[in-house]
């Protein structure tokens, strides 16, 4: 995973990494930005979706994630562009990735 996160000028959190990967920083900075709260819900949902192979859905300020049994779909709710989809898995180590940077950056 080549990702860096960091905290811009006005104290916002980014995420920067493979320009095939902008959708999902986009995301994590649109929506997610620097909520732990955000980021259990997501990892709730994912977590049911392993288990039981349900769809879930969360929307968020500017895209709605689609979480299926063998994938993750992003949409910008905003800008037409094809959907990010990405694995289950990545989804997961980016958004705890993304979490312990938070964390660590609160201590």
């Amino acid at each position: 995973m080549d990702y860096n996160f960091a905290f811009d000028d006005n104290g916002s959190p980014r995420a920067f990494g493979p320009d095939a990967d902008k959708p999902l920083f986009s995301f994590l900075e649109g929506d997610v930005q620097g909520s732990d709260k955000v980021c259990q819900t997501l990892l709730e949902l994912l977590t049911m979706v392993e288990n039981t192979a349900q769809e879930r859905e969360f929307n968020g300020n500017a895209h709605t994630v689609t979480m299926k049994h063998n994938h993750i779909s992003i949409v910008n709710n905003y800008v037409e562009t094809p959907p990010f989809i990405t694995s289950l898995e990545n989804f997961r180590a980016v958004l705890m990735a993304w979490r312990t940077f938070l964390l660590v950056q609160d201590e």
